[in-house]
């Protein structure tokens, strides 16, 4: 230390004024702080430390008058203590203050800024992004310490663009990744300024397939994706070169307020490499001057930055699937989650941005407490209807309910990222194949629709004026080369081929000259979870619980109501009362099958008129659990319905006539098999599977079971590497789905063998109104 002090230029710290108070005292006065030195030495001192004198220079001043170990000693502590700072001997004593007064050295930031040069590349037009405003920007980076330089010799370069989708800057990027820059997209004009992410290059995402928290830099390519995801309207015209959207108004006050903070990110960069732009886009809403970050996406399949993808020409096998243990630490679901709400919301909440996230932004709709139902708005204004992702399951269209908020915003966002990981993009794994090629691992489609042969032999009328979830599609022909999927049974522990068409929405064939539409996409088996255990618990028990709902519905069957007080929860109290006060009805039924998982269906209609029917459906091997849920979903379906009561606009058509209907006019007078069948309650709690402890011994329960009655469980892996939660989709062929599917065998003998039937009944006699929630 007593070396550097000696050799270094030595000043007061230069955020501090200086006041004498009296012959011997000082006040030093910074902008927050206060200190009082006291005695002649320091007084006969000051005039030294502007930062023309090292301290060697300032220790030769006092020679004969002080002794040299103590001035040594006096300046080493108070640079300890802040009082005085190295500078450099030529210095700017305006930012000497800034730094100081953060506690750095002016010294060492001016060697850290001057040590790393910064160029400027205008691919705009005009005064703000072209020539005149790089040199606007140039001259405030080098008010700010920083080296300036030509870009051909930059060690960072800041591109000035009026759109962070222009033509030019694609072309840049695509020069940038070739020749390793590092650079930083800026854009200054608008209402709202765009400063980031910083691009460069970094580890390839094969070293880290989860893709989660890799430490890369962002990627412009995989950028502008997402960003092109939230503007579609974009990909109707011809861009020009500057862009669709340019930015085209700004103020004085506007740009400077964004050249300002610009320059605060690059600093951050450039002092510590840690800056809110090492891995956001941060936009500056010059207005108000409030500043929002947005995550930037990375993804897998980026042909710039992505591991190769897995395309129908690579050869693969599926990935075996081994369940790990995890214990039911969460608390969502009566404890049987991997994650605490605020845990699952952490990792969830940076999918929440209207420019970078795959939901705009989350509303939260509270009708009481513990009622909270939480809904996401689109990029693309499209309204989000709980029935609209059941029945077409539109990637990141979501709703989600709890019993707390933030349950409630867990609830849709992890529904947003199942949507959002079975879209199809078309790097997905999978190989083409006959399924008479694929022998017993294919699992063959009709085995999973459940589509009968009428439904087959009159399809072509049966879909006049159906709605879309209800329409047949053509049969599948097995001697047809089609994609397929990997996918694993953990029944027999070994691979399965699933038909790709049937696993992603929106799928389209690539050079698969024998596919044809033989399935429709749909959720049905879809989940998410903070672990991948999880996730398959979550979605088996969705599979089971849309199996005993077309039971249920199809054979009008009639089942016991559950013992509301049983479920002494301060929900359900809510609950209750809320419908109490809203004039409703409020029933449970348990309709649980003969799979013996715990499945209810809470159902509620207006006291008034017997009319408005709601149903909300739950399942679970805890019974509790199962009637929370089903009640948490009413309640969510309160809010959506609310909204068929709104009039459809002048020529639109209405997507929904069957649920509109039902809610205008269907009554349980006309619908008997809606209300519970006489006899005492059931206890809830009496229906739970006891002696499990785990969620993996969930899963492994339920196979069971399943396994026993001769069903098979098949699980496909979504794992995009992107995305915070494991996603998959599971199937268990021979299981009933509650749309209009009629050709799955135990529609017909699961009554009889729950004795709720005598008899099957005919394909004729089920139930005409197709299920529709």
């Amino acid at each position: 230390m007593s070396t550097e002090i000696l050799t270094h230029h030595l000043a007061l710290a230069p955020h501090f004024s200086v006041h004498l108070q009296d012959d011997e005292r000082l006040l030093l006065l910074s902008e927050s702080r206060s200190f009082r030195l006291r005695g002649q030495f320091y007084r006969d001192l000051l005039p030294h430390l502007t930062g023309a004198l090292t301290g060697g220079q300032i220790v030769a001043v006092f020679k004969g008058k002080v002794p040299e170990p103590e001035v040594v000693g006096m300046l080493t502590d108070m640079q300890a203590k802040g009082y005085i700072v190295p500078v450099p001997a030529r210095h700017d004593g305006h930012l000497a203050a800034y730094w100081s007064a953060q506690g750095e050295t002016p010294l060492a930031v001016s060697e850290t800024l001057t040590g790393q040069r910064i160029g400027v590349v205008p691919l705009g037009q005009g005064s703000v992004t072209g020539a005149e405003g790089a040199g606007a920007l140039l001259s405030m980076l080098a008010g700010s310490g920083f080296a300036v330089a030509d870009p051909a010799q930059a060690d960072l370069l800041i591109v000035l663009v009026d759109d962070y989708l222009q033509s030019s800057l694609v072309d840049f990027a695509v020069q940038a990744d070739r020749a390793g820059w590092s650079w930083l997209p800026f854009k200054p004009g608008g209402n709202s300024a765009w400063i980031g992410p910083r691009m460069g290059a970094g580890t390839p995402l094969a070293e880290n397939p989860t893709g989660r928290s890799d430490g890369r830099r962002p990627c412009y390519h995989c950028l502008a994706r997402r960003l092109i995801s939230h503007r579609p309207g974009d990909t109707l015209v011809q861009a020009p070169s500057g862009g669709l959207r340019p930015a085209r108004g700004w103020t004085a006050g506007s740009l400077a307020l964004a050249r300002g903070m610009a320059v605060a990110e690059i600093l951050q960069h450039v002092r510590s490499g840690d800056a809110r732009t090492d891995h956001h886009l941060l936009t500056i809403d010059t207005i108000t001057g409030g500043a929002t970050t947005h995550l930037a996406p990375r993804f897998t399949d980026c042909p710039h930055c992505g591991a190769p993808a897995s395309t129908s020409k690579t050869p693969l096998q599926p990935t075996p699937i081994r369940l790990q243990p995890v214990s039911t630490g969460g608390d969502g679901d009566g404890g049987w989650r991997a994650l605490t709400a605020e845990q699952a919301l952490a990792r969830l909440n940076p999918l929440v941005s209207p420019l970078t996230g795959i939901v705009s932004q989350l509303n939260d709709h509270v009708f009481g407490k513990g009622l909270y139902v939480t809904s996401a708005a689109q990029a693309s204004g499209e309204s989000v209807d709980p029935r609209a992702n059941r029945r077409l399951g539109k990637p990141g269209s979501a709703g989600g309910k709890g019993v707390t908020l933030t349950q409630a915003r867990v609830s849709c966002l992890a529904e947003a990222v199942e949507r959002y990981a079975s879209g199809w993009v078309g790097t997905e794994a999978r190989r083409p194949a006959r399924m008479t090629d694929l022998g017993k691992t294919a699992i063959h489609p009709h085995s999973i629709l459940g589509f009968s042969a009428a439904q087959y032999a009159n399809r072509a009328e049966l879909n006049k004026g159906t709605e879309a979830m209800h329409l047949i599609p053509e049969p599948f022909r097995k001697e047809n080369l089609i994609d397929w999927s990997p996918a694993w049974s953990l029944t027999h522990d070994e691979p399965r081929w699933l038909p790709t068409r049937f696993c992603y929405f929106d799928y389209r064939s690539q050079d698969v000259p024998g596919d044809h539409v033989f399935c429709l996409g749909d959720s049905n088996g879809c989940a998410s979870g903070g672990t991948l255990e999880e996730a398959i618990l979550q979605g088996l028990l969705e599979i089971v619980e849309r199996d005993s709902i077309s039971l249920w519905w199809y054979n009008r069957l009639r089942y016991p109501a559950v013992d509301l007080d049983d479920l002494d929860s301060a929900f359900i109290s809510a609950m209750r009362d809320y419908i109490q006060q809203s004039g409703r009805t409020l029933e449970v039924l348990n309709i649980t099958s003969d799979i013996g998982i715990p499945v209810m269906v809470a159902i509620s209609a207006e006291l008034e008129t017997g009319t408005g029917l709601t149903m909300g459906f739950g399942a679970h091997i805890d019974g509790k659990v199962a009637a929370t849920r089903a009640i948490t979903e009413l309640n969510q379906m309160f809010f959506f319905n609310d909204a068929m009561k709104v009039p459809l606009a002048p020529g639109k058509k209405d997507e929904f006539p069957t649920a509109r209907e039902w809610n205008d006019s269907a009554t349980l007078a006309q619908h008997p098999y809606l209300k519970a069948r006489e006899g005492a309650p059931v206890d809830p709690n009496a229906l739970s599977i006891r002696g499990i402890d785990s969620i993996d011994a969930a899963v492994r329960h339920c196979v069971d079971r399943l396994d026993e009655m001769g069903h098979e469980v098949v699980v496909l892996n979504f794992d995009r590497g992107n995305l915070p939660l494991d996603c998959v989709r599971v199937v268990v062929p021979g299981l009933c789905h509650f749309w209009n599917r009629r050709g799955v065998p135990r529609l017909f003998s699961a009554p009889v063998a729950q004795g709720l039937l005598d008899k099957p009944l005919k394909e004729a006699e089920l139930n005409p109104l197709s299920f529709f929630v």
